[in-house]
């Protein structure tokens, strides 16, 4: 398995597929507790895992899981500073360890299955152009392409990527990025390569004062609403994940007679957990969750999920 290439950093190619999302079964064989998140490292047979579960999304009456528990993972892939981990949506304790056998079989036989060529099925097919539109990027100025080729847009997303490690997904002071060593060293190596003196510490400070800038832009970092001054990192599966809560919340309360729930009011829901996101933002993550599966449209401007 191997990235797709360096625009979509999390997808990943298996054979002829493209995916995104894992289930892995197997025992966890280390622990690791940290203020923000728990690291389960998970051993499959096949060789072993990272799998972190953010602390503030475990439940009131979650287990702490030990050492030898044969758990089943679900999560996205995700490359980090140490490696290839997997960013857990949910972990479930299996009681009967015969179900890692079972697992291991279906493995294989779904291997089998990714093997052949893939081919589109028929309903996408013939709305493959509508699709396109929707999920293609919205073009960018060809002179802003160019420079994000060089070392602007490079340093920009190696901030993102430190905050996204480093900011336990709690607020964060904009001084943050700068603390590092290695992310200091790229600016200096950036102003170099414009200048013949030394980068003084204002020009660094402001290189990095425009990297948060243009992420702020780009919507991958908010400002904080609780905390004055400071800022936060949108994360994607975090608002996916909301959202699907939102449409099991409403289906679950509701008739089995009710078709959906109503994009505006989802909208509504949405924008005031996540107040810095726009219209435009959300509906791109719910046509995303729509292209992997998780909901579809049950009527006009209406979304639902299979019960």
């Amino acid at each position: 398995m191997s990235n797709l290439n360096n625009l979509f950093k999390e997808l990943y190619h298996l054979h002829d597929h493209i995916i995104k999302l894992v289930e892995i079964c197997g025992v966890i064989v280390g622990v690791e507790h940290r203020y923000s998140h728990i690291n389960y490292t998970v051993d499959d047979n096949s060789g072993t895992i990272a799998c972190y579960l953010w602390q503030k999304e475990l439940l009131d009456d979650h287990t702490p899981l030990k050492l030898g528990d044969t758990v089943r993972v679900y999560g996205r892939i995700e490359t980090g500073p140490e490696g290839r981990r997997v960013a857990t949506s949910e972990i479930l304790n299996l009681e009967d360890p015969n179900e890692e056998l079972a697992h291991s079989v279906q493995t294989l036989v779904l291997d089998s299955e990714y093997k052949k060529p893939y081919e589109l099925p028929e309903i996408i097919k013939d709305n493959k152009e509508m699709l396109l539109n929707k999920l293609s990027p919205r073009p960018q100025p060809q002179d802003v392409q160019e420079e994000s080729e060089t070392d602007t847009d490079l340093f920009k997303n190696a901030v993102f990527q430190f905050l996204r490690d480093n900011s336990m997904h709690a607020p964060f002071m904009i001084s943050l990025p700068r603390r590092n060593a290695g992310l200091i060293d790229m600016a200096k190596e950036i102003l170099s390569k414009e200048q013949e003196n030394e980068p003084s510490n204002r020009q660094i400070t402001h290189l990095f004062e425009e990297a948060l800038t243009s992420l702020c832009e780009d919507r991958l970092v908010v400002e904080s609403i609780d905390k004055l001054g400071m800022f936060e990192v949108v994360d994607e599966m975090a608002v996916e994940k909301f959202i699907l809560r939102i449409i099991e919340e409403i289906l679950r309360r509701s008739s089995t007679r009710v078709g959906g729930v109503r994009e505006e009011y989802i909208m509504t829901r949405v924008k005031k957990e996540f107040p810095k996101l726009e219209t435009e933002d959300i509906e791109k993550l719910m046509h995303h969750l729509s292209a992997k599966g998780f909901i579809f449209e049950s009527g006009e401007k209406e979304w639902t999920k299979l019960r």
